[in-house]
């Protein structure tokens, strides 16, 4: 779709031709990646939280008057930070049946391609447009104009 559209309007070779889409096709994460970037994302937000709990061990050394305080506070704190990094022990991940989990309706900022409240992954190597194409999807929003495809932005006053 993309080609035809570059194809009709003499712009494929400025958009760096056939093999370079065929390169950014390539690197658009797939379902076979899944487990690697749920590891990323694990391990994202056990950095996070290590950030916050020792934001507020600061706050709490900047608050309080005596040591002693500070230092019980402080284990308070630290207990309960096992919890926090690694799931509680014994627990299990919940295995569900696909054909029991109600399908939602999904609302699209365009349509079958960027789904509003929820993740969209923009993924690629070095060099490939990602935050072109960031800017991009902007300036539509933005002004309002047009999907390439000639589908109209949602009626929505905020996103």
């Amino acid at each position: 779709m993309l080609r035809t559209y570059l194809t009709e309007r003499n712009t494929l070779d400025k958009a760096g031709g056939v093999d370079y889409l065929v390169k950014i096709l390539n690197a658009v994460p797939s379902a076979a990646n899944a487990a690697h970037y749920a590891e990323t994302v694990r391990e994202k937000l056990k950095r996070r939280r290590l950030i916050a709990m020792g934001e507020r061990i600061q706050n709490e050394i900047d608050s309080t008057g005596s040591t002693g305080e500070s230092v019980f506070k402080i284990q308070q704190l630290v207990s309960g930070l096992d919890g926090a990094i690694e799931p509680v022990s014994g627990s299990q991940p919940v295995i569900k049946s696909l054909a029991d989990v109600k399908a939602l309706p999904i609302n699209y900022l365009w349509f079958n391609k960027i789904p509003m409240g929820m993740l969209t992954l923009i993924q690629g190597g070095t060099g490939l447009g990602k935050s072109f194409l960031t800017l991009y999807l902007a300036s539509k929003v933005s002004t309002g104009e047009s999907w390439p495809d000639g589908d109209g932005l949602p009626d929505n006053k905020a996103l």
